[in-house]
């Protein structure tokens, strides 16, 4: 259990692939999900919590109107140990006027980390309804589905 909690913890730091260096822990939302042998991890916050340097490295923009979602998946092994894996993923996002978009995740790789990271425009105190479909590549018969709702709000640049 305790490798698990530092894996999940190393993972996290890696999710956030150094984007870290936050001004508040609790504007992320992070979640997961369990299904079969496979966890995803998820969340919502805003693109200027993301260190600018490391937004450049990743070519991720940053402005007091763009959100973002951080996805993750873990295949979790016998042995007790998990591991990132490229997975499908499929976002749509719906406002609360029922305007809706699908979004497309970049992903990105580290050493030791894989995730993606979707990106999109909001206006100030705009709530989304979020529905993923997460199939591993590895495993592309399992899949889940996430329904989640985040409220964004814009700061000062």
């Amino acid at each position: 259990m305790i490798l698990l909690h530092t894996l999940r913890t190393e993972l996290l730091v890696g999710l956030f692939l150094g984007l870290s260096a936050m001004s508040c822990a609790t504007a992320f939302a992070e979640t997961a999900k369990r299904f079969g042998a496979y966890e995803v991890h998820y969340s919502a916050f805003h693109s200027v919590d993301i260190a600018a340097d490391a937004a450049r490295a990743h070519q991720l923009q940053r402005a007091p109107n763009i959100g973002m979602l951080n996805i993750a998946v873990l295949q979790h092994h016998t042995d007790g140990t998990a591991t990132p894996v490229p997975a499908t993923i499929t976002i749509e996002s719906t406002n609360l006027v029922g305007q809706i978009k699908n979004l497309e995740a970049k992903s990105i790789e580290e050493p030791g980390a894989q995730y993606y990271i979707a990106s999109f425009r909001f206006a100030n105190e705009e709530t989304f309804r979020f529905h993923l479909t997460v199939s591993p590549d590895n495993a592309p018969d399992q899949h889940t589905e996430i329904h989640f709702t985040h409220t964004f709000y814009q700061t000062e640049p």
